[in-house]
């Protein structure tokens, strides 16, 4: 049942179940992939969805469209099938720490990207203005390529409100991102902003 309703009524769900996704790591490539969704025993309770390395059938597994965390040096825009090219609906990514959440469009199909920042970089300043500075990087580099930031880490030194604080510093929030396609073909995609003590949030939607 809650896969079903993971699928079918999405926001919902996210709006009250906290939600893990622990992915396959930035080695992992597009595409489907089975996922297992099992009830969280932590605090905050929700579900646990981890990517599986290889088939398997159980009740508790099922299929979905897979995106990697990718380096922001190198990180390319995955475009999501149709519903000729797949028969999957839903699409996942693993949690979003300090990561950033980019959508875009090539022609009339969605695009996505879930970039990691370049930890080595900006280095001779502060720990958090170089966090900030990273975020930054992040936002251009997608922007260049034609994506918007739907979701990333907030920035304390701008006006950047519609993000995160995952920072050891700050409130620990993370992300769950969920994508689903509706019978018309469109994507919409969901962000889920969990708190430190794992309740929801908020919920957007793009």
């Amino acid at each position: 049942m809650s896969i079903a309703e993971l699928q079918n009524n999405t926001e919902h769900f996210l709006r009250t179940n906290h939600v893990v996704i622990a992915g396959g790591g930035s080695a992992s490539l597009p595409g489907p992939a089975y996922f297992r969704m099992e009830p969280r025993t932590g605090p905050g309770g929700g579900f646990m969805i981890t990517k599986l390395r290889d088939r398997h059938d159980a009740p508790d597994i099922f299929e979905a469209w897979y995106i990697p965390m990718e380096q922001i040096g190198s990180f390319q825009a995955n475009r999501l099938p149709t519903s000729q090219e797949s028969s999957l609906r839903l699409m996942l990514t693993s949690q979003l720490t300090a990561c950033l959440f980019a959508v875009g469009k090539d022609g009339n199909n969605t695009t996505v990207a879930h970039i990691q920042p370049d930890q080595n970089a900006h280095k001779t300043l502060s720990p958090q203005q170089a966090a900030a500075v990273r975020q930054s990087d992040m936002r251009m580099t997608a922007r260049v390529r034609g994506m918007k930031t739907f979701m990333s880490h907030a920035d304390p030194f701008d006006n950047f409100t519609k993000g995160y604080d995952y920072s050891r510093t700050g409130k620990g929030e993370a992300v769950a991102i969920v994508g689903v396609r509706d019978d018309a073909g469109k994507w919409g995609i969901f962000a889920q902003v969990c708190n430190k003590d794992k309740t929801v949030k908020d919920v957007h939607r793009i």
